[in-house]
């Protein structure tokens, strides 16, 4: 539930995982991924923004992997991200940075979640069905 992944899922949608995929080959960039956040004992969906390796930069020019732009035609165009603090970080070994495609309205890698651990994912997004 929630809106953090708008437009791409809306609220009440309910997704079919691919669980096998993430069991046996890492997840890429772009791949929207469900995920259990046992801090608050709850399960997210967000979209890999970085894997391992990369240098991850958000700042009010926009999203960037490795320096280059990301092209994110998937994100909620009827805001502008809002932008703190900027964020300059390299994807430590068996983690990824994620984010919501709702920016301005979703916990993900920018703050509070911070970095994944690739083994806490359950598997990626498959498709999507509505009630």
């Amino acid at each position: 539930s929630g809106s953090s992944m708008f437009p791409t899922l809306e609220d009440g949608d309910k997704l079919l995982l691919n669980r096998f995929d993430t069991w046996f080959t890492d997840v890429d960039r772009g791949d929207i991924v469900v995920f259990n956040w046992e801090e608050r004992n709850m399960f997210l969906v967000k979209r890999v923004i970085g894997v391992a390796g990369d240098k991850v930069s958000v700042t009010k020019e926009g999203v960037f992997v490795n320096d280059k732009k990301l092209d994110e035609e998937y994100i909620n165009l009827s805001e502008e991200m809002i932008v703190g603090e900027e964020i300059h970080v390299v994807v430590p070994e068996d983690k990824v940075f994620v984010m919501g495609d709702n920016r301005n309205h979703s916990i993900d890698s920018r703050a509070e979640l911070g970095f994944v651990d690739e083994d806490e994912i359950l598997g990626s997004y498959l498709l999507r069905y509505s009630n």
